[in-house]
């Protein structure tokens, strides 16, 4: 006997569980995309439209496209789950469940499909039976008492001035009440009030289209008054300062950097932001096959820019990781990225070391322009947190660390702790240096040397403190004293966070009166930042030397060096009290000899 294919028992059950469970913010692409699909097989002109109709009163939002038409047989199967109407279904192409599930639970009261085939058209109306709360082809009643769930419309389609001279489709959503306006609101569940929503959506999902496809949009989706032609962000590259792209050989990827300055105006805009149809706001992101995953915008970009090697200046740059076709495939519904190897999800940070390796001096520039103004020196206190990595991490075999936090090309190197007290020493001296190494199951090759993250465990971190609201709100750092970027070797320092103000109110009455009042309190602002920032700084280096430690994994390490990790060291004043005393009175002395 034969093997047996599996199949489903109860197949309203299972239609009912993909749909209830399907991502349904997807549908916009979705449905896009079998119109561009569809559209770059027409004949004649390639045309994707979004527009509108009207449903008993209602206007509601509609697709169409030009291509090839359904006749009323195929019309009923594509409405099927998994149908192979007009395209193969394979795990790296099409699932054949995209459209109809991200859009059914945005459209209970229905779908409704149009189809012109050889100046026929077709019409079903797909969506949820409110009686038995399965998802259904509705019944429809004809003449003579005859009934149907296909039917033909081709008359009704003439009364509403339709071209049946060429093949085309169209899908209507009804949304999930009879009174939803779809083309302002077509997601039930985002109750967006924004005008572009449509064209800002496609401007984050399709990074090119079809070849000789148009994508047209009624104003209604769109920040302009009349119907446009979309470009897709890739095919807009002239639109801004200066692009580059980088192959990165070992990545199967290019990495493309864009600078979008603002135009210099009242209007905040950036110079990509002319003739766009939506938000033109920087972004960084995966693009696999001419789409864009696991979009980066606004302060989500900005709080994730430094591991990419931008701590300021995202506003203005965008990053875009473009993975060979082979490189990874999308997940079912096509919300994510996933590795082919390992089904693992892939995001943007998975890539931030190859963006900051491969970095244009350009880009590099742009950062360093967009950093704000500083007036705390942190040279002395990094110097202070350089030596105390150097006393208690392990160093790299072959190579030394100088006082600057160099490596050295020396060949002889340490494998034990710098000091009897060494954070990865395990009570030092003696019994740190007779440890059993750990054996090593792989040679390194002949010519093989750190990588840039190593690098960041033999450097003190690069103190950047954050002083006005907005700079904390962009980097996530609100009710945080301070992030450590891993890629980079920064740490920024919340300059607002709360124990500066309880390390004032400390010291404060006993002060008063020693000095202009404005002076002093400048003075006990920078002392109260200047020991927060040792303290968070302290912590940072003791977590770097526990990679010293064979008892602490990676993921030990990172742990402790979270926000909230940091930010309990912050909390600690009253260890550096002292400190700031001394500080305030050598900075009072200073302004007295000064007077």
């Amino acid at each position: 006997m034969a093997n047996e294919a599996l199949k489903i028992a109860n197949i309203e059950f299972a239609v009912t569980s993909q749909i209830g469970r399907a991502p349904h913010w997807t549908m916009i692409r979705e449905l896009t995309m079998n119109a561009l699909e569809a559209a770059s097989k027409a004949t004649g002109e390639k045309i994707v439209h979004w527009t509108t109709g009207t449903y008993k009163g209602v206007r509601k939002a509609v697709i169409w496209n030009t291509g090839p038409g359904m006749d009323a047989s195929e019309l009923k199967s594509a409405t099927d789950l998994a149908c192979e109407v007009v395209k193969k279904l394979g795990l790296d192409d099409n699932f054949g469940v995209g459209a109809k599930v991200s859009s059914l639970p945005n459209n209970r009261i229905g779908m409704r499909m149009r189809s012109c085939k050889g100046g026929r058209v077709s019409e079903v109306i797909i969506g949820e039976d409110p009686d038995t709360k399965t998802f259904v082809r509705f019944e429809r009643d004809l003449d003579g008492g005859r009934t149907d769930t296909v039917i033909d419309v081709t008359a009704v389609a003439l009364r509403e001035g339709r071209n049946t001279s060429i093949d085309w489709t169209e899908v209507m959503l009804l949304g999930n009440s009879e009174d939803q306006d779809t083309a302002a609101r077509p997601l039930a569940s985002v109750p967006t009030t924004e005008k572009a929503f449509i064209a800002t959506t496609l401007y984050r999902r399709f990074y090119r289209l079809p070849t000789d496809v148009k994508l047209r949009l009624d104003p209604v989706y769109h920040r302009f008054d009349s119907t446009r032609t979309l470009a897709a962000f890739g095919d807009r590259y002239d639109k801004f300062a200066r692009v580059e792209s980088v192959p990165v050989p070992d990545l199967n990827a290019t990495i493309h950097y864009l600078h979008d300055p603002h135009i210099g105006d009242k209007s905040g805009l950036r110079k990509s932001s002319s003739g766009a149809l939506g938000s033109s706001t920087t972004t960084a992101c995966l693009i696999h096959k001419d789409e864009m995953y696991s979009v980066l915008t606004g302060n989500e970009w900005s709080a994730a820019a430094p591991r990419f090697g931008i701590p300021f200046g995202s506003k203005e740059l965008c990053v875009h990781i473009e993975l060979d076709d082979d490189e990874a495939r999308p997940s079912q519904y096509r919300e994510r990225l996933i590795s082919k190897e390992t089904g693992a999800d892939l995001v943007p940070d998975d890539f931030a070391l190859y963006v900051v390796d491969a970095m244009p001096d350009w880009v590099k520039e742009v950062v360093r322009n967009a950093f704000p103004s500083r007036t705390e020196d942190f040279t002395d206190l990094q110097k202070q947190l350089q030596d105390l990595l150097n006393k208690y991490k392990v160093k790299v075999q072959g190579r030394r660390v100088e006082a600057e936090g160099v490596p050295s090309t020396e060949d002889a190197g340490q494998h034990a702790a710098g000091g009897s007290e060494g954070a990865g020493s395990g009570g030092g001296g003696d019994a740190s240096r007779n440890r059993t190494p750990r054996r090593r199951l792989h040679e390194t090759p002949e010519g093989a040397t750190a990588t840039v993250l190593y690098e960041m465990y033999e450097k003190a971190p690069e103190i950047i403190m954050l002083d006005t609201p907005e700079q904390i709100e962009e980097k996530g750092l609100k009710g945080k004293a301070a992030e450590f970027i891993m890629q980079t070797g920064v740490l920024f320092v919340n300059g607002l966070y709360e124990a500066v103000d309880r390390t004032i109110a400390e010291v404060e009455p006993e002060y008063a009166g020693q000095g202009e009042p404005e002076t002093v309190r400048n003075l006990m602002l920078a002392a109260a930042r200047q020991l927060m920032a040792f303290r968070v700084g302290k912590a940072t280096v003791f977590a770097l030397a526990k990679r010293a430690n064979q008892d602490w994994t990676e993921s030990d390490m990172m742990s402790a060096l979270t926000k909230e990790s940091l930010s309990i060291a912050a909390d600690n004043y009253e260890e550096s009290i002292n400190a700031v005393r001394k500080s305030i009175r050598d900075g009072l002395k200073m302004a007295r000899a000064a007077a």
